[in-house]
């Protein structure tokens, strides 16, 4: 939550439950916030919560209370469970205090914000006994939640080993990060000679492909307001990882650079997971400050901790993420090329994709999908800003 945010808010959400409501003035049962992504959120109570809900969904009132307590039953239950399953990771049986409470529910909870309305209606029709068993199938990594990054050189080391951070963990910590810069080195260089080749390939029609991939509409825009930095970043990591010429197998700038023989083993190594590694989707679930964030599927619910220093810095719950994951060494990268978008687009931009894959009449899995068209991804950012097609 930003500052002007805090401030919108600053003095509204009173004890026990209750706020003041920016829609009838009164102090009453919080429902909830109105446009909490904008620049300027509104709160309203339960009362008018209930009365918006109904009229947006053509509803009576009546059932949308009815719709909403059942809603808060089953998060409240998925809350529950994944507590119990925190405590018994953490070896105990209740919070050491409210700080660590709020750092699991707070992950628990923007897990549980990747599931869509469409996943979240279908768990209500199970009973309680089959969402325990559901729910408990929903993996979660609680070993960086269990690390509490950023602890003192001499404090106790969060592992329970009785030594020293500094003696313990902070060692292997180091490591990784220094192991972690040198695959990243292997890749850049990787990035370097794949540019290399696009640019001294005659094959390649970069016209053509600029529109294919942003559309005619959105270049022309790009001719006369000049493309950002950020486009032609978003374009190269298409055309360097996506892009296949007719029906090859494997991405056409991926396969040269195999066939070139000028790569180091681990240079090759990084190519190959590259071939593996789809463009997709993930919220933001958990940051480790200063080493990396723990990224979630929004379509196949995996999570991934990837190694990213810059990253964890400005990484934010809940914001989404179109990027590329892929293993180098025994660590997962992100890609170069990133676009952050706000936790709220998460429907509009599931549905936009899936109508792509609807539209192509596909039976494959949605990463098989995503790793053939990959271009989807530069024309979704054109309808997410509103531009022309």
């Amino acid at each position: 939550m930003n500052g002007k945010m805090k401030n919108n808010l600053d003095g509204k959400i009173k004890d026990g439950g209750k706020c003041v409501c920016d829609i009838c003035g009164k102090t009453a049962r919080m429902g909830g916030l109105l446009g909490p992504m904008s620049k300027d959120p509104q709160i309203a109570c339960y009362d008018c919560m209930m009365r918006i809900t109904a009229e947006e969904k053509g509803i009576s009132i009546a059932e949308a209370k009815r719709q909403r307590e059942k809603m808060f039953k089953v998060s409240n239950l998925f809350n529950r469970i994944k507590i119990e399953e925190y405590l018994s990771a953490a070896n105990k049986g209740v919070f050491d205090g409210i700080d660590e409470a709020n750092e699991a529910i707070r992950y628990i909870m923007n897990v549980w914000n990747t599931f869509d309305k469409e996943e979240k209606a279908a768990f209500e029709q199970n009973s309680d006994k089959e969402l325990a068993a559901i729910y408990g199938n929903i993996k979660m990594n609680w070993k960086y939640l269990l690390k509490k990054p950023g602890q003192g050189r001499n404090e106790p080391c969060a592992c329970g080993s009785g030594k020293k951070y500094k003696k313990c963990c902070l060692i292997q910590d180091e490591l990784d990060n220094a192991i972690v810069e040198e695959w990243k080195k292997n890749d850049t260089s990787v990035i370097r000679k794949g540019m290399k080749l696009i640019t001294g390939n005659s094959v390649l029609d970069t016209k053509l492909l600029i529109e294919y991939y942003w559309g005619e509409k959105r270049l022309e825009l790009a001719r006369e307001e000049g493309a950002t930095q950020t486009d032609e970043y978003d374009y190269n990591e298409w055309l360097m990882n996506d892009y296949y010429l007719r029906d090859e197998k494997v991405p056409f700038v991926l396969k040269r650079l195999l066939e070139d023989g000028s790569l180091s083993e681990h240079e090759r190594m990084n190519v190959e997971a590259r071939i593996k590694a789809p463009k997709s989707v993930y919220a933001v679930t958990l940051t480790d400050k200063g080493k990396g964030v723990l990224l979630r599927d929004i379509f196949t619910h995996k999570e991934t901790f990837i190694y990213d220093r810059r990253f964890s810095e400005t990484a934010t719950d809940g914001m989404l993420v179109f990027c590329r994951i892929f293993n180098s060494g025994q660590y997962n990268l992100i890609s170069g090329a990133y676009r952050g978008h706000h936790g709220n687009s998460l429907l509009e931009i599931k549905k936009l994709i899936m109508e792509e894959y609807s539209n192509l009449k596909q039976t494959c899995e949605i990463d098989q999908f995503l790793r053939r068209h990959g271009e989807l991804f530069g024309r979704l950012e054109v309808k997410l800003r509103g531009e022309p097609p």
